[in-house]
């Protein structure tokens, strides 16, 4: 009964909002002239628009198949952009960086949408303070900021489209290894520890409060070099874990001095899988991961992989400061997509991915070249 009423609530909800021009995160929408980051000098752009990782659709149960997804303007967008991401770029889920800002009447729509379209999300619990340093009141902080969210998500209707929570444990940040004592440091390794456990029972009892059962799982992430002396999370007695694990340019990419780095020396078609997308190096955090969380059994927690690529082309040819997933171009990305699914559906482990992003175009670096994580150049 309550699957037949979603087309009807979801019309009124699109009515009530595109008569309001309604607003996410201070944008106006409903003009249907929004702008967009710009195309950098026509850069190779794929003739079907949109590019994929994934071989075809498949349920979420099977392989979560899902990507970063940046709400539009208009929520009146949402689910045409959702319905077109899981026909063509064969997503069964999303993440949404921020939801907890963005506004009920806009989750609503999205919720709605997600429910008719039979599709998931990942719920980022990701923001913390300025002093945060991964004591036992940071995590009691953040579980009382995103109370809120957590009691907007009870409702069955919402429930229902939640895959996890994606639990923030914000290691790469300087100013949070400062707070806690230093990138390596004893007291920095072993408050994470404890921080992890506090954040999990608090989750646990808060989502317990409001009669919510969703799967927690926190972030573990070993460096961008892989140098980061991180501690296992086992004894939080989360569901899961999801790991960033970007590829790097394997050969000729000066990382120090990248602004002589050639455009011809980036990974290309023309090179091998393996090379492509640097797959030694991809592997150094999954073994830090079976070695740290295999269980008595020989069994290991499900992991979620994070990963994007994104191309020289769309900033002129020109290597730019952010050089994960950085590949030469289109065609090379196209590669390196299939590669990456491919390598990581080796790890019998690997419950799926959550591809940065669907729709995101993002500048990064000082000198502020924008990305193309995109798969939808539409």
């Amino acid at each position: 009964m309550r699957k037949s009423l979603v087309p009807l609530v979801y019309l009124l909800l699109l009515a009530l909002l595109m008569s309001c021009n309604f607003t996410i995160n201070g944008n106006t929408s409903g003009s249907g002239n929004e702008e967009k980051p710009p195309v950098i000098d026509d850069p190779s752009i794929p003739e079907e628009k949109i590019l994929s990782p994934y071989p075809s659709f498949c349920n979420y149960s099977d392989f979560i198949q899902g990507a970063t997804y940046e709400l539009p303007q208009s929520p009146s967008a949402i689910f045409a952009e959702l319905r077109e991401a899981k026909e063509k770029a064969h997503l069964n889920s999303i993440t949404v960086y921020g939801l907890e800002n963005v506004p009920e009447a806009a989750k609503d729509v999205l919720f709605a949408a997600l429910d008719e379209l039979d599709m998931k999300i990942a719920v980022r619990i990701e923001s913390y303070d300025s002093d945060f340093a991964f004591r036992v009141a940071d995590a009691e902080k953040v579980v009382a900021a995103y109370a809120p969210l957590i009691r907007y998500l009870s409702d069955e209707s919402r429930s229902s489209c939640i895959a996890y929570f994606a639990l923030n444990m914000p290691v790469d940040d300087g100013d949070v290894q400062d707070n806690a004592g230093g990138l390596n440091t004893s007291s920095w390794i072993n408050a994470q520890r404890e921080y992890a456990e506090e954040l999990v029972r608090l989750m646990k009892e808060e989502m317990a409060a409001c009669g919510l059962s969703v799967p927690l799982y926190l972030s573990v992430f070993y460096g961008w070099n892989n140098d980061f002396r991180i501690p296992s999370y086992a004894s939080a007695g989360a569901d899961g874990y999801f790991m960033n694990n970007y590829s790097y340019p394997i050969r000729g990419y000066n990382y120090s001095e990248w602004e002589s780095s050639r455009y011809e020396d980036l990974p290309s078609v023309s090179w091998s899988d393996s090379d492509l997308i640097n797959a030694q190096r991809l592997a150094i955090s999954l073994e830090t991961y079976i070695e740290q969380y295999t269980r008595a059994d020989g069994t290991l927690p499900p992991l979620v992989m994070e990963w994007g690529i994104h191309t020289a082309d769309y900033n002129n040819k020109k290597p730019t400061q952010q050089s994960a997933g950085l590949v030469k171009d289109i065609e090379a990305k196209k590669n390196a997509l299939t590669a990456t699914y491919e390598f990581y559906s080796d790890y019998d482990f690997v419950q799926g991915f959550m591809y940065f992003g669907y729709n995101l175009l993002k500048a990064e670096g000082s000198d502020n070249a924008i990305m193309d994580w995109c798969l939808n150049y539409d």
